[in-house]
């Protein structure tokens, strides 16, 4: 086949018949996205309306949950509170070797403990006698002190007499308390 047509005006319709193509190319395109969009516009809400129903059935088994595990809850704390009650009163029970021990501890350096005896007084009271040397007036008021400041006993006494004594003085303390 001939061609008669001059090369510039060849150059321009070809250009023209590009744009063309492509100009309905880009309508096609754009014609099947929208068209996707259209279909895809249903099966987006439908999907949302099921996340939220999902949302809320899912809130409704935790509350049913919550509220089952609730109810477990309390009834262990109550088991618990009730054998912490036991625990309780085993631990206030202090053993008077525990009292003796912290009274050994708590007695000053030139103290010398020499006879400790325990007696139970009452159902919860208890008596601790204690006798033995002190240097001097000012130790046997020192140790005295500390019983008397300690939680384990409720009272404590030296009789005046052992006070009567400057240096090596033989003493007997009287503690009560609930041990």
């Amino acid at each position: 086949m001939f061609n008669l047509l001059p090369l510039e005006q060849k150059k321009r319709i070809r250009r023209e018949y590009l744009t063309r193509v492509s100009i309905i190319a880009c309508l096609f395109g754009l014609g099947a996205i929208v068209i996707s969009v259209v279909f895809l516009v249903p099966l987006y809400i439908l999907s949302r309306s099921i996340e939220a129903e999902a949302a809320t059935a899912k809130k409704e088994l935790l509350a049913t949950l919550l509220l089952k595990e609730a109810d477990s809850i309390r009834k262990n704390l109550s088991e618990l509170k009730s054998k912490l009650k036991i625990l309780d009163k085993v631990a206030d029970d202090r053993r008077p070797s525990q009292v003796i021990e912290r009274l050994v501890l708590e007695k000053p350096a030139h103290v010398t403990l020499e006879n400790i005896s325990y007696r139970r007084v009452g159902e919860k009271v208890a008596e601790l006698v204690v006798r033995g040397k002190a240097k001097d007036r000012e130790t046997l008021t020192l140790f005295l002190k500390n019983v008397k400041e300690s939680k384990e006993f409720e009272k404590a006494d030296v009789p005046v007499s052992d006070f009567a004594g400057n240096a090596e003085i033989d003493f007997t303390l009287t503690a009560k308390g609930d041990f």
